[in-house]
């Protein structure tokens, strides 16, 4: 679901016209990118620290990949709910068909 500002008063079940700031965009990407890094990241974080403490090599990695999973589900809950508006509606989509060209 895409959330837009809607200055020219669009009706739901209207075609629309939005438009998606470029910054936006990059920002989006972010919210996939970063999450799997993070899992990257505490997986190598746990090998790390598994090889430090003597511990049974794949059990640092797993439990180091479940916190940073368990931080990321959170990330997006908390990204889901403030829901920030992301898009402006520019202008209504008017169809036409061939018939009437």
């Amino acid at each position: 679901v895409l959330r837009a500002l809607n200055n020219i008063n669009a009706e739901k079940g209207d075609s629309v016209v939005i438009e998606v700031e470029e910054l936006k965009k990059g920002l989006n990407f972010l919210v996939y990118a970063v999450p799997l890094i993070c899992l990257i990241i505490g997986y190598v974080i746990g090998d790390y620290f598994s090889k430090l403490i003597s511990i049974k090599q794949n059990l640092g990695p797993a439990f180091s990949f479940a916190l940073f999973f368990i931080y990321i589900i959170f990330g997006i809950l908390k990204l889901k709910k403030n829901n920030k508006i992301i898009a402006n509606i520019i202008c209504k989509n008017e169809v036409i068909s061939d018939n009437e060209k």
